[in-house]
């Protein structure tokens, strides 16, 4: 492991510890909430949920803020920061412009809405905490990400980062690792993301190890890989689909009726900018059927569970997948 890599995982381990801090110590806070009392006992829960989450974004966006430093240095490279980042200034919001009350206290209502719909008070307050959980969890960890992007920005040695996985990743964070993007690139990341970025230096004697998607693919025992992939999905792959075109479909996912049969199909790559629909025009002028401008795309395009279902023999299959877009 080189020296980045060791300072990139030392930082991701004190954001994680900073993060379950956070979280243990707002369920202590939300267990002081009065069944028989809920908005009376919030308003002296709320503020201490509020400070909590604050205190917790403000330590997460110093430390985001040092380690550029320290992985900037460690590839040989004095990042010579324009300024200092004010971590406070990265704090007191969600990471959607809310106030954290407004925020903190959409757990409230969830419960409170639990309990109208029939729930226990205790199961309903389980439900609204674990909501508190994903939200302390979250914009913590969006803080420590908030603080290495204003680092990066101040060091003019640095232009670019690498995107490395954090904790069990999933599929879209999978396709996503490996990837070097400019440091104005925003951070994608779903609730409770734990992937991280590691600053690259210009003229850095050391650059961060990356691992790419197929990679972290083989590594998983196919229990976790069809978990995180789909079993359709983890099938193709292993059978030469790209990755990045099996994780994509699932985010259009919709059920489409052809010759009277429901067929799991996806919207994406189906625009007409998009691969499926391109090649599915070509074939059609190569057979005579239209032209390229009155092409209309009919054809769903299928999920790769959707072809082996369908599918008759092994060949066939990958001939489907070759297709709808899914192998090469």
């Amino acid at each position: 492991m080189s020296d980045v890599d060791a300072v990139a995982e030392r930082h991701a381990d004190r954001q994680r510890r900073i993060v379950a801090g956070v979280v243990r110590t707002g369920a202590r806070e939300w267990a002081g909430l009065d069944q028989a009392d809920l908005s009376g006992s919030w308003r002296r829960v709320g503020p201490r949920l509020v400070a909590v989450l604050a205190a917790g974004q403000t330590a997460a966006a110093a430390d985001g803020a040092d380690y550029v430093g320290r992985a900037v240095r460690a590839q040989d490279v004095d990042p010579d920061p324009q300024g200092r980042v004010v971590p406070e200034a990265l704090a007191g919001w969600a990471a959607d412009g809310r106030p954290l009350d407004t925020l903190l206290l959409r757990t409230l209502i969830t419960t409170k809405e639990g309990i109208g719909r029939g729930m226990r008070v205790g199961d309903a307050l389980d439900l609204g905490g674990n909501l508190l959980s994903m939200y302390l969890a979250t914009e913590v960890g969006d803080a420590g990400r908030g603080g290495e992007g204003v680092a990066m920005h101040a060091s003019p040695r640095v232009g670019t980062y690498v995107r490395v996985m954090g904790g069990r990743g999933c599929a879209r964070c999978a396709i996503l690792a490996g990837g070097i993007y400019h440091v104005s690139t925003a951070f994608l990341r779903h609730p409770c993301c734990q992937c991280r970025n590691v600053p690259i230096a210009e003229g850095g004697t050391q650059t961060p190890a990356t691992v790419d998607a197929a990679s972290y693919f083989r590594g998983l025992s196919r229990a976790e890989q069809e978990r995180l992939f789909t079993i359709g999905g983890a099938r193709a792959i292993r059978d030469g689909a790209d990755i990045t075109s099996v994780v994509n479909a699932r985010r259009g996912v919709y059920t489409a009726t052809s010759y009277g049969r429901r067929l799991a199909a996806t919207r994406d790559s189906t625009t007409r900018r998009g691969l499926f629909h391109q090649a599915e025009r070509r074939r059609a002028v190569a057979r005579g059927d239209t032209t390229p401008e009155a092409f209309r795309l009919r054809t769903p395009r299928l999920l790769p569970e959707e072809i082996y279902r369908q599918a008759d023999t092994f060949e066939q299959a990958l001939e489907m997948l070759r297709r709808y877009g899914y192998l090469t």
